[in-house]
């Protein structure tokens, strides 16, 4: 009989790349037997058991102490032709090494990076620089309805933002939406694409674009895009609608700056001036504040107010609050969706892209139909802002009072600006 050597495993110990994990149930198992040998025929003496004790977390790892005796030792095999075949239509989908090395590990097949590298190399005489881009994209859909255009075609305020880890392939999808005078945002478009390039966004816009005038016989204009720092989609939408009137997105801004600001001593300081610079109602009193602050920092942190007026004044300075009047500084809304999304339709699983093309369609049914206007309590979309009841009476017992209003004409048209007391 063999004698054995006795060790503890706990549940994040591996002897291999396969994980072991205890049975959450505790059910008895039987040992576990790796050995580097067929299960046909002889079998070696030397071997590793794992037992699963059904009253503790913890794992017994039992080593034989044989010497191994086995003749026909297997070499490191190559991937199986299963796995090839699932390289092969990934890259036919034009997706890059490290997207398709990943799609292949949430599938759970066995293969290293420089397998899959050497593999593409061999057979398809590529390029292995993940970073080189392929000019000519391969795939793109857009999904909408009559509806859900009509609601496109009067809207002024678009919201564009990406979301992952739908579907096996890992092709971003794409949510395209528009707020009301509200504030209220509803979504009219799905599109998926095999890269996130500016061609796939002129796709989308364009989809968009035709589709509207197709419907309502005239062109769609937006005035201004809600989006976060993808270059791609900003210049997309300036191409397609010769507008480069683009808001972004305060959260994405601030996230940026604060990690530029992780090794400054003065970090909060800085922080509550930039987000003083957020509040500013119009563009000359940004510009005069943001003079203000290069003059307050500009000696004390030259390094973070370099990068400062170069990236955030200079090259991209729409993000303050009155660089576009109703118009909301966030895509709060749209991530609200993408949440939905992945909670009540794809329930937080990757699927195929066959059937997330049948889910995607779902989707966007869901928006368009509760915005038939014949049916009971539609949602609307609201092209003026809703004053409730209790904004009338408030305002009614502010004209009322004996606080001094002053009335300035504006250089921006038809605007007028109002200066009140602070307080109350």
């Amino acid at each position: 009989m063999a004698n054995f050597t006795v060790a503890q495993a706990y549940e994040s110990s591996s002897e291999s790349d396969d994980e072991m994990k205890v049975d959450e149930t505790h059910t008895p198992r039987k040992p576990i037997v790796r050995r580097s040998v067929p299960f046909r025929g002889k079998l070696c003496n030397a071997a590793i058991h794992l037992y699963y004790p059904n009253d503790s977390s913890e794992v017994l790892l039992f080593r034989t102490d044989n010497e191994h005796d086995h003749t026909n030792s297997t070499q490191r095999k190559d991937f199986s032709e299963e796995v090839k075949q699932h390289i092969d239509e990934l890259f036919d989908l034009k997706l890059k090494p490290k997207k398709i090395y990943e799609v292949l590990r949430e599938k759970k097949l066995i293969i290293t990076f420089n397998q899959l590298k050497n593999y593409l190399i061999q057979l398809h005489d590529i390029d292995d620089n993940e970073d080189a881009t392929d000019g000519e994209n391969k795939f793109r859909f857009f999904i909408s309805t009559k509806r859900l255009l009509e609601i496109a075609f009067i809207s002024t305020r678009i919201h564009a933002d990406a979301t992952y880890k739908l579907n096996w392939q890992g092709f971003p999808v794409l949510i395209v939406g528009a707020t009301d005078s509200d504030r209220k945002l509803h979504p009219f478009g799905l599109a998926v694409c095999s890269n996130e390039e500016k061609q796939d966004f002129e796709f989308i816009f364009k989809s968009i674009s035709n589709g509207v005038e197709q419907i309502v016989q005239s062109k769609f204009m937006p005035e201004v895009l809600i989006v976060d720092g993808s270059d791609a989609i900003r210049n997309a939408f300036k191409t397609i609608f010769d507008n480069d009137k683009i808001v972004m997105r305060w959260a994405h801004m601030r996230r940026h700056v604060n990690k530029k600001l992780s090794n400054v001593g003065c970090r909060q300081e800085i922080l509550d001036d930039i987000e003083k610079l957020q509040l500013c109602e119009s563009e000359k009193v940004f510009n005069k504040a943001s003079l203000l602050f290069v003059k307050k920092w500009g000696q004390r942190e030259h390094d973070f107010l370099k990068y400062f007026e170069n990236e955030w004044l200079q090259t991209v300075s729409s993000w303050y609050e009155g660089y576009n009047y109703f118009t909301p500084s966030t895509n709060n809304s749209l991530e609200v969706i993408n949440r939905v999304i992945k909670d009540e339709h794809t329930f937080r699983e990757r699927h195929p892209l066959s059937r997330f093309f049948v889910i995607a369609n779902n989707i966007v049914r869901s928006w368009s139909k509760p915005r038939d206007l014949n049916q009971i309590d539609p949602i609307i979309f609201s092209s003026e802002p809703t004053i409730k009841l209790k904004k009338w009476t408030d305002g009614y017992h502010f004209a009322k009072s004996s606080k001094l209003v002053l009335q300035m004409s504006s250089s921006r048209k038809d605007v007028t600006d109002y200066y009140i007391p602070a307080g109350d």
